[in-house]
């Protein structure tokens, strides 16, 4: 008997859809996508953290990662966490330069538009290139745009992250909840901004419940939640169960 996932209705307990393997594909970028499948449009809508979750899981096996040294590096995380194709930033150091740790899926963002959209906002900026590939990219774009103050450098010294790596949404008792890094990246750009309301659509129910729940206990200045800021999703499920 081959393996079976079935999504019944709440509503009348019959089966909405059912996927069996055909490729033995039971990744959790499958099975969150079969989720949102199964789920009326409407629904989908509301449900962005299984998009979120497949974005980053197809992307697990490709990642690669771009660094640049900005004016602010909370700044910077802001900004790259609005690009599609960006499944995690971190805010850091390389020498004595604030620089931003870009994890992106190559299949959807490229190099070179990371390079732009960094350039986008900041003129006096570092590219840290990796190969000889990334360097002539870099080289390209400040030639494209006359854009005399970027330095090009060989990432040749360590990448350190920042204790306060995520800044904004360290502010919140949305750091004691488990999340993925896009989770946490979107969320974070979100808080900045202001833009409390639309945390809660990147939430899962059950994160939403901790977070409510961690809330009352922030207000009541209770420090006894552990931080999950950093720590990857499975971890901090354990840790908090």
């Amino acid at each position: 008997n081959n393996p079976v996932v079935r999504f019944v209705s709440g509503r009348t307990g019959k089966d909405v859809a059912a996927t069996r393997v055909a490729d033995g594909n039971w990744t959790v970028a499958a099975l969150a996508k079969s989720m949102l499948e199964a789920l009326p449009q409407k629904t989908q809508q509301k449900n962005e953290y299984l998009d979120l979750l497949v974005k980053q899981e197809v992307a697990f096996d490709r990642k690669k990662e771009a660094f640049f040294s900005m004016p602010c590096f909370w700044a910077g995380e802001v900004q790259f966490a609005n690009v599609d194709g960006v499944v995690g930033t971190t805010a850091g150091w390389v020498g004595n330069h604030e620089v931003v740790r870009v994890t992106y899926d190559p299949n959807v963002v490229s190099y070179t538009e990371l390079v732009r959209e960094a350039m986008e906002r900041n003129t006096h900026i570092n590219i840290y290139y990796k190969d000889d590939a990334e360097q002539k990219a870099a080289q390209d774009v400040i030639t494209e745009r006359g854009a005399l103050d970027v330095l090009v450098k060989e990432l040749n010294e360590v990448f350190s992250p920042d204790g306060d790596s995520k800044h904004a949404l360290r502010s919140t008792s949305l750091r004691f909840v488990p999340l993925t890094a896009l989770q946490s990246t979107k969320a974070n750009r979100c808080i900045a901004q202001g833009r409390m309301v639309d945390v809660v659509e990147l939430l899962s129910p059950r994160q939403l419940v901790l977070f409510r729940a961690y809330t009352v206990q922030w207000m009541k200045k209770d420090i006894s939640m552990v931080e999950m800021t950093e720590v990857p999703i499975t971890e901090g499920w354990k840790i908090t169960n």
